[in-house]
């Protein structure tokens, strides 16, 4: 008991002390672009915090996150899956579906494979990421519903149904705290958060070596698994 009270007495000293004579900064950078805040960057966001003992907030939007525990960077994708969604309805509405709808009425296309081929254009426009070829769909969705919404609520569903496709979205986030605290989250998130568009590894910068042993203990599925 008296070993746990004394350990985190000094903890409290010592993150105290860092508080009041480091120099507080704010880094300006990309929010990870394809899946967002999930468990892997922000438990390496958390970790580089707790790293420094010191407190550091995320700021998106218009909401702060204590970025110390990841869970609170996490619930960031809420307002993450809003935009992507606002901006995926933007740029569908922006398309011109006339073709493929007479293709459909006049009975030369289903509308399962004219869907998927304008999965594909928005692949091609950087909208959309798709990660599973072939896609596992079989049927819509929806149905008897405009072309545009059928193609918004698919994308929806196969984001949703083993992460097959990703919505392209970008979007800035900063980080306030100590500078050195910062710095290392600036340099996570210039090499990506160290993961690939499919949520896979890629290495870490030579700074963030200490991270290393954090990774172990996050499991680390592909975007397909």
């Amino acid at each position: 008991h008296y070993l746990a009270m004394f350990l985190t007495d000094a903890r409290n000293i010592c993150s105290a002390l860092l508080q009041k004579y480091c120099v507080t900064k704010t880094v300006e950078v990309q929010a990870p672009p394809y899946i967002g805040f999930h468990v892997r960057p922000s438990s390496l966001i958390a970790a580089i915090v707790m790293h420094y003992g010191c407190n550091v907030e995320m700021h998106l939007g218009e909401s702060s996150y204590d970025a110390s525990i990841f869970a609170n960077i996490a619930m960031a994708n809420n307002y993450l899956d809003q935009k992507k969604r606002a901006f995926l309805s933007e740029k569908i509405r922006g398309m011109d579906f006339s073709f493929y709808e007479q293709e459909i009425k006049a009975g030369r296309l289903k509308a399962l494979d004219a869907v998927k081929e304008i999965l594909v254009q928005l692949a091609t426009q950087d909208i959309i990421r798709i990660y599973a070829t072939p896609l596992k769909l079989t049927e819509l969705p929806v149905q008897d519903s405009s072309l545009a919404t059928t193609v918004f609520e698919t994308v929806k569903y196969l984001m949703n149904t083993d992460r097959q496709v990703g919505i392209v979205y970008s979007a800035k986030v900063s980080f306030t705290g100590p500078e050195q605290a910062v710095d290392d989250i600036a340099a996570l998130a210039n090499a990506n958060y160290a993961e690939s568009e499919r949520g896979e590894d890629l290495p870490l910068p030579p700074q963030l070596d200490y991270l290393n042993f954090r990774r172990k203990t996050i499991r680390r599925p592909s975007a397909q698994n």
